[in-house]
């Protein structure tokens, strides 16, 4: 009876020793010690989602307390100087884990997933280029003015968090179906089940943040050379091009430039790009790449087909002449590649990492809405260009004249028209992009008012 005793005393010690079997107390307790301004609690899946961040999903934990070395001082500066408290540095963990590239499923986009209305409220430029909710400083600015607004109507910052991550509307009606009290838990029960889950993520990243070093992981600080803006270029300029021609890292210069939705800086002097400052010289001298690195390249026609009609033409003869020349031809292939889905995918995140359409990724994997699971093997299509060479038979007929004969082009006869139908998401710089037309030909041919186009449009393209 004694040793069994014994034995049940010391396989509860180790239960409480182990970091796998953390009991609920030890976190609530380490949670009361850094409550403020936001109630934290271990209830629903809170501490599920904390033991997920400091165990299973340990490496993306460390992707996040890397970005948050880095964006959370600026976050903080900002709250300072509006007298908020700095708690709400929080809201944007939550939201999309400071990824300033993440877009939300509701559409939200940025660190703090504002949505296109408050956006465009608070003065945020969102158009076909450009989307300042994924401008760091810009997006806070105006998540700040949001949140003095919530705060003023609710007076607690627990339910102006709440409304935060959903709206006003929905808080309002908690209120009502919790019998017209505030009171933050019981509001908390009555709303959506997603923004339940995102104050529970709230409390995760609170606890992430603030005990990650009693789980042996370490805030690597991510390094960051010294960045200044500088004007665009005469011409659209791809950012991954510049990348390679600056010799940066392709991922961390598009979260430098995150702002630019298409990866393209316009041709506008009133945009900016973000480089290092001792890259200027580079960034200078980029218009004696932009021939190679921006433009398509050009495919000549061999030298021996043209020597071929110089010959004949000189010649001059009487006789119709035949001959079998060889050309290229450019053509297009489809190359397909699958990608498994990771935490934090969505759709969009997807979309753009392939540079292909959110309408495209439903199409190949027959996925209706915006739901993908972690494991999900998706199929993404894309199209490569190749070259072929091509037998042609060129006839050459008796000159007109004696004079000297120019060497026949190499043109198509005519242009033929099309029609293409808009899916969504689509712009009218990647629709001229993809038939090799200028934009302002596209608008001309279609009426287009300032620049806007819809998902199931018509619209007229004349393609060589």
């Amino acid at each position: 009876m004694l040793v069994a005793f014994g034995l049940f005393i010391n396989m509860q010690a180790y239960a409480f020793f182990d970091p796998i079997q953390e009991v609920d107390s030890v976190i609530y307790h380490r949670l009361k010690k850094v409550e403020k301004n936001f109630p934290l609690d271990v209830r629903d899946g809170v501490e599920a989602l904390i033991k997920e961040k400091m165990y299973q999903n340990r490496e993306e934990s460390q992707r996040i307390l890397a970005r948050a070395a880095e964006i959370l001082p600026i976050i903080e500066k900002e709250l300072w100087s509006k007298g908020l408290p700095s708690d709400c540095k929080y809201i944007p963990l939550a939201l999309s884990g400071l990824d300033p590239t993440y877009t939300g499923k509701t559409g939200g986009s940025g660190v703090w997933q504002l949505q296109y209305i408050s956006a465009i409220r608070y003065g945020l430029v969102v158009n076909e280029w450009m989307d300042e909710r994924r401008d760091i400083q810009r997006s806070t600015a105006a998540a700040i003015e949001h949140l003095v607004f919530l705060q003023k109507l609710y007076n607690h910052w627990g339910l102006t968090a709440l409304a935060f991550f959903s709206s006003p509307a929905e808080v309002n009606a908690a209120i009502k179906r919790n019998n017209g009290s505030p009171e933050f838990w019981g509001v908390y029960e009555k709303t959506e089940p997603n923004t339940q889950y995102l104050y529970q993520n709230l409390i995760a990243m609170i606890y992430l943040v603030n005990y990650y070093r009693d789980y042996d992981m370490i805030q690597k600080s991510i390094s960051e050379p010294d960045l200044i803006w500088v004007k665009a270029k005469s011409k659209p300029v791809k950012l991954i091009n510049l990348a390679s021609w600056l010799n940066v890292p392709a991922e961390q210069f598009l979260r430098w430039n995150a702002v630019y939705r298409l990866g393209i800086v316009p041709a506008e002097p009133n945009y900016q790009i973000c480089i290092p400052k001792d890259k200027l010289l580079l960034y200078e001298n980029y218009n004696e790449a932009e021939e190679q690195l921006v433009k398509p390249v050009i495919i000549e026609v061999p030298k021996e087909k043209e020597q071929t009609v110089e010959t004949i033409t000189e010649k001059n003869t009487e006789v119709t002449a035949s001959q079998t020349t060889k050309e290229i031809k450019e053509t297009y292939t489809e190359q397909k590649t699958t990608y498994t889905v990771v935490k934090g995918d969505n759709l969009g995140k997807i979309a753009q990492k392939f540079q292909v359409s959110v309408n495209d990724l439903r199409t190949w994997n027959n996925i209706k809405g915006d739901h993908i699971y972690v494991g999900q093997k998706l199929i993404i299509l894309k199209k490569k260009k190749v070259t072929v060479p091509v037998e042609k038979t060129v006839v050459e007929e008796k000159p007109k004249t004696t004079q000297e004969t120019k060497p026949a082009t190499n043109q198509s006869s005519s242009d033929e028209w099309i029609t293409y139908k808009v899916k969504s998401g689509e712009t009218v710089y990647g629709i001229a992009s993809r038939f090799g037309i200028s934009q302002e030909t596209l608008i001309k041919n279609n009426n287009i008012k300032n620049n806007l186009i819809h998902p199931g449009q018509i619209l007229k393209i004349k393609r060589k």
